[in-house]
């Protein structure tokens, strides 16, 4: 299983500030209709503290790390995952380890149930 994690720059600048981490997880099988996901999108963003509970203080540590999930297909042309339908939020972590660990542990759990329906057929 890849598990290489990326990460996007605003506005695709690499001078910009970090936007998110990404990974995707392709399907076993491609396939080549380009309006039907073709793997799973994990995407974790960082949440800064605010100051005077208004402004985001870029200039710390995040304190949260949100981690989502969700289908994409790859986009032939750019070779990023672009979604297909909507995010889903699974949890807000301490540490960004903590975070790409628990989208590991998610696909591994969903392998573990595809081979169990599998070896059960």
């Amino acid at each position: 299983m890849e598990s290489e994690w990326k990460t996007r720059q605003a506005n695709d600048i690499p001078s910009n500030p970090l936007d998110y981490h990404w990974w995707y997880v392709p399907y076993g099988t491609p396939v080549d209709d380009s309006t039907r996901a073709t793997g799973r999108l994990f995407v974790i963003l960082e949440q800064y503290p605010s100051k005077d509970g208004i402004c985001v203080d870029s200039g710390s540590e995040p304190e949260l790390y949100i981690l989502f999930e969700g289908s994409a297909r790859i986009d032939p042309g750019t070779g990023l995952p672009v979604e297909v339908g909507s995010r889903t939020f699974l949890r807000a972590f301490r540490t960004l380890d903590e975070a790409k660990a628990r989208a590991k542990a998610n696909v591994e759990h969903i392998n573990a149930l595809i081979r169990q329906y599998f070896s059960a057929s």
